[in-house]
């Protein structure tokens, strides 16, 4: 048995002259042995309802990229506007408390640090949720997320700097 995940990147693709830029999977699916494959499921990864998830442990080999990790972190006074730093992740999507913040890529950018609003966070513990797309590091020992209280909206792009405005 074997798998393939395709993701839907969102953009471009909804406007303009991309209206017509489909995503996924468009055309036959073929074997590196040039066999086509024509009997396949596609199914849709449910991730509003985690509940029933097969977690993994950070530290368990992870040889396919896709893994679900979880765990939680204390609030000890009012909850304050929150980034989550996701230098140490590859790319995916994060939740906290069952709410999806957002996706991150931060090889990519350009944001580093996730925002999570005050009002989605609660005193005392809270559930954080990864979906990992890409394979994990290799060295996973050291691999965590930190709550900071900054924005790391990434670095200014040089070529914007050259822009004559009128």
């Amino acid at each position: 048995s074997s798998g393939i995940n395709a993701e839907w990147p969102l953009r471009p693709g909804n406007y303009g002259p991309h209206i017509h830029d489909f995503k996924g999977i468009l055309g036959d699916i073929k074997l590196s042995s040039g066999a086509r494959v024509t009997s396949w499921k596609m199914w849709t990864l449910p991730l509003n309802n985690t509940k029933s998830a097969n977690f993994r442990s950070l530290h368990q080999d992870h040889t396919e990229p896709g893994c679900l990790l979880q765990g939680t972190f204390q609030v000890d006074s009012n909850p304050a506007d929150t980034w989550i730093k996701m230098d140490w992740f590859t790319k995916g999507v994060i939740f906290v408390n069952n709410r999806n913040v957002g996706r991150y890529w931060p090889k990519e950018g350009p944001q580093r640090h996730i925002y999570v609003p005050a009002v989605w966070l609660r005193r005392g513990s809270n559930t954080l949720t990864l979906f990992e797309s890409d394979a994990l590091p290799n060295n996973r020992m050291n691999l965590f997320v930190e709550l900071v209280d900054h924005p790391d909206l990434g670095g200014v792009k040089t070529d914007l700097l050259n822009v004559k405005y009128f």
